[in-house]
């Protein structure tokens, strides 16, 4: 069950519920996919001219069976920002960034910063124990009906560790595609 998207202001609008979230293109994307389980979320989204900015929070559980605790699943937070420009008509270009958290002592108030990369900052210098990602999307539309897009997500990635790409602290997934639109009209 989901609320909204409700207009707050001209070009600001927020939604609140139980559900499922999207962001990036095609059918599947490795920066915030639809496939996982429906959780409890607040979105917030600003237009102002070309850029389009996202706020995300997600209220979680961790569903593997060796995060259970005292019986329960543990919880998680998630704090998402994602940037876009419309930089012509047909070009649109993408910034994202996720923080996840999975405090055992309730959530925190820097959580809820709207503010993008402060999360991956405090991750950076060990506030904070948890995961941070960031991503870039571009999306070219070729036509009405035919669009190319691609999608650049970095997890848990350490500049000192980069020659050696088998280090667990480097991962990261490239993902090029195209959208043909209304195929049999």
């Amino acid at each position: 069950m989901q609320f909204g998207p409700v207009p707050l202001f001209e070009n600001i609008s927020a939604q609140f519920g139980h559900g499922k979230n999207f962001i990036g293109d095609g059918y599947r994307s490795f920066l915030l996919s639809d496939v996982a389980a429906p959780s409890l979320f607040l979105k917030a989204k600003a237009n102002l001219w070309k850029f389009q900015y996202t706020n995300l929070w997600i209220w979680g559980r961790d569903l593997r069976p060796n995060a259970v605790i005292n019986g329960e699943h543990a919880r998680k937070y998630i704090a998402i920002h994602y940037l876009s420009i419309n930089v012509t008509d047909r070009l649109n270009l993408g910034l994202f960034e996720t923080a996840i958290s999975a405090s055992e002592n309730g959530i925190d108030a820097n959580f809820f910063d709207p503010l993008m990369f402060y999360r991956s900052v405090e991750f950076n210098r060990g506030e904070d124990a948890g995961n941070a990602m960031v991503g870039l999307t571009a999306k070219y539309k070729v036509s009405d009906r035919v669009s190319l897009y691609s999608q650049l997500a970095i997890d848990e990635f350490s500049a000192g560790n980069l020659g050696d790409l088998g280090d667990w602290r480097n991962k990261f997934a490239l993902q090029l595609g195209g959208k043909y639109f209304n195929a049999f009209d």
